[in-house]
């Protein structure tokens, strides 16, 4: 199988992928296992998987890929653990900091919605400007809270993100081979020099 940035275009790549395609193999490239190792952790394996092969081929990625995913999700179980502790309270700060402004929009909506209920055009230009409004603040509001929330969880998805480096890299590696042994019909579960 051959891919190219054409190609990528056509099955809807996002941008992104594409430039990050180009800039590797700027003439496109035919699918080998070394070469999907030697960008694996660069690539999106199972957007590839679904939108670049058949649905035989799919399903041997799939299978081949599952025993990587369990390993991943078992390493990462602990680290992901603790980040969902460690982020915990800023969830719970970030709730608090928004449910003001959430109440205050939600009330100003119901307002605007009653007087559109009684006089249908005349209110619904009232309601639009008074939800715009409230909307603005609670933008505002959530935006500030999401700022305090990425910044205490910030050492927790570090911490999260370094635990889970080996076995991402790992999980990626197997998901590149299983995405070019099932590219390229070679779906045997031993691994040669290809």
């Amino acid at each position: 199988m051959k891919i190219t940035a054409k190609l990528l275009n056509d099955k809807g790549a996002c941008r992104d992928q594409v430039a990050l395609f180009e800039k590797h193999f700027p003439k496109g490239a035919t699918v080998t296992v070394a070469r999907c190792v030697a960008v694996a952790s660069l690539f999106n394996w199972d957007w590839a998987a679904y939108n670049l092969l058949s649905v035989d081929a799919r399903e041997a990625y799939d299978k081949a890929r599952a025993p990587a995913l369990e390993a991943y999700k078992k390493a990462c179980a602990p680290a992901r653990g603790a980040y969902n502790k460690a982020c915990a309270p800023a969830w719970e700060a970030y709730d608090r900091a928004c449910a003001p402004a959430l109440e205050a929009y939600n009330k100003a909506c119901a307002t605007a919605w009653e007087a559109y209920s009684k006089a249908c055009a005349p209110a619904l230009e009232a309601y639009d400007k008074a939800r715009a409004t409230a909307w603005e603040a609670y933008d505002k509001a959530r935006v500030q809270a999401r700022e305090a929330f990425d910044k205490a969880c910030a050492p927790a998805r570090e911490a999260f993100d370094k635990a889970c480096a080996p076995a991402r890299e790992a999980y990626d590696k197997a998901c590149a081979i299983a995405f070019a042994k099932a590219a390229t019909g070679n779906c045997r579960t031993r691994e040669r020099g290809d």
